[in-house]
């Protein structure tokens, strides 16, 4: 396995996020503007630095064991209770959950395979299908943490799903989306499983345009994103944006993409 360095991928992922929201992207909460008073540019730039430890947490574990760890979705329900620390109290709105748990399973990814983004991307359900009933069930406390706040009563009265592993809670999670008429959790099963179509199309976007700098590449994969997408989710299209920015970044340690 190829040599890792746990903080650099941590800096990598704070960057990422602190990056993406800076980008403009119609609907959502730039430099520019506020989503609602709830979804603030200094919130998610807060809750990016929040998570940054348990990065750095994952990154020791794939090196200690120099394969998929026997755990780690522990450090995402971790960092999503992190997430809001300084932004909310009782009744909280988890604001990037989404984002936080797709990361875990990419960087993993990005951890264990050599090849680049859109590799990486592959590579996820192969992640899913090797992780353990103890991740699926941490996984099931996560969706039972943030939708405990949410206005919506389909996902307050969400059954809890039991699994033998990641995959299998995603197909599952995906069959009961559709049975309560819940379409974006389809989607977003369906990416994962499927090895992120939609990311990978915005990676190889964002990539011709990356001479233009960071940000101008995001926003360009986050129009073609938008476009594929068959139901109007800037939020859903913002997350695979700050996968995207993680991606290069990965990619590009070193370089000046910053202009």
């Amino acid at each position: 396995m190829k040599e890792i360095d746990a903080h650099e991928v941590a800096r990598q992922v704070t960057l990422a996020l602190v990056l993406e929201p800076i980008a403009e992207k119609d609907g959502c909460t730039t430099r520019n503007v506020d989503l609602d008073e709830t979804i603030r540019l200094q919130h998610l730039q807060a809750a990016a630095v929040n998570i940054n430890r348990y990065f750095y947490e994952l990154t020791v574990r794939v090196d200690e064991h120099k394969s998929q760890p026997a755990l780690y979705f522990d450090l995402a329900f971790a960092a999503t209770k992190a997430s809001i620390t300084n932004l909310q109290q009782n009744g909280a709105k988890y604001i990037n959950q989404g984002l936080i748990t797709t990361l875990f399973h990419v960087v993993l990814s990005s951890l264990l395979t050599n090849g680049d983004g859109s590799a990486v991307c592959s590579t996820v359900p192969s992640i899913l299908r090797q992780s353990s009933a103890e991740d699926a069930a941490y996984r099931n406390k996560l969706l039972r943490l943030v939708w405990s706040s949410s206005k919506s009563e389909k996902k307050r009265s969400f059954p809890d799903i039991e699994a033998a592993n990641l995959y299998d809670f995603y197909e599952k999670l995906g069959t009961l989306s559709a049975t309560h008429d819940y379409e974006s959790g389809v989607l977003w099963t369906n990416e994962l499983l499927s090895g992120l179509p939609i990311v990978q199309t915005m990676y190889t976007e964002a990539n011709k345009h990356l001479e233009e700098g960071i940000l101008a590449a995001l926003e360009k994969s986050y129009e073609i994103g938008s476009s594929l997408l068959p139901i109007r989710s800037p939020g859903f299209i913002a997350d695979y944006t700050g996968i995207v920015a993680y991606l290069l970044l990965r990619e590009n340690p070193g370089k000046k993409i910053i202009l």
